[in-house]
């Protein structure tokens, strides 16, 4: 297989970063801003299901890789931030973008923005995910938001999160959206709050595991359905 990789060499001021990296079994090659990438300090990477490549970056905003050529868009081209933390693809092939300013959705054609004006509890967005019932679920350093395509709903510790800091969001299986809760950058955390539907369930990472710090910076599920927790020191 294929992978790509990206690494940032100052994670407190999100700069210095030596653009992507490419590796298969026969080759290997980097791409930076002298290949058209929009920045060399990434903070996102994902393959949408055209195949298509998509780079968030710290400051310069978003670039596309069709295998070929990097097309790049900015606040000028619509989107609400320069600074693209996370990446997702809903069920209707829209592309959402979490951003330091809001979140955003790309139809192929324009990015629509929304912010805490429109419902967000904060413009801080860490990433985003769906759930069964086709619901986009917004992660912010606020508390959550559930948007059904017309309303919002904004999930906090008053609702049951364990905590307001959101940093990666997921949705299992069955169908249950799980938050990891920390400090970016940083091993401050409270470990994962999952939402089945009508309650919140809190796991303490750190509880299991007492070298692994608790701060939840990704999750995601093995075929058998296991859910999994990335922290700053391995992997839970």
């Amino acid at each position: 297989g294929n992978f790509w990789l990206s690494n940032l060499a100052d994670y407190q001021k999100e700069e210095g970063g030596t653009g992507v990296h490419f590796f298969n079994q026969h080759h290997q090659e980097r791409f930076t801003t002298a290949q058209g990438l929009a920045s060399n300090n990434i903070l996102s990477i994902f393959e949408d299901r055209e195949g298509r490549l998509w780079f968030g970056t710290a400051q310069g905003g978003l670039s596309r890789y069709d295998g070929l050529y990097f097309t790049n868009f900015t606040q000028q081209q619509g989107l609400p931030s320069n600074s693209v933390r996370n990446i997702y693809q809903d069920q209707k092939d829209r592309i959402w973008f979490a951003t330091a300013n809001g979140v955003s959705v790309y139809d192929g054609l324009s990015f629509t923005n929304f912010t805490s004006q429109d419902g967000l509890p904060s413009n801080d967005v860490r990433d985003v995910t769906q759930d069964h019932q086709n619901n986009i679920w917004i992660g912010t350093a606020n508390g959550a938001a559930r948007y059904n395509g017309r309303t919002w709903q904004v999930f906090t510790t008053q609702q049951g999160l364990h905590h307001n800091s959101i940093l990666t969001t997921f949705t299992d299986q069955k169908g249950h959206v799980w938050f990891g809760l920390g400090e970016p950058y940083s091993r401050v955390g409270w470990g994962a709050s999952r939402f089945d539907g009508n309650t919140f369930t809190h796991f303490n990472v750190s509880t299991t595991h007492k070298n692994i710090p608790n701060a939840v910076r990704k999750i995601t599920a093995d075929q058998d359905g296991h859910v999994w927790f990335g922290t700053p020191l391995g992997a839970s």
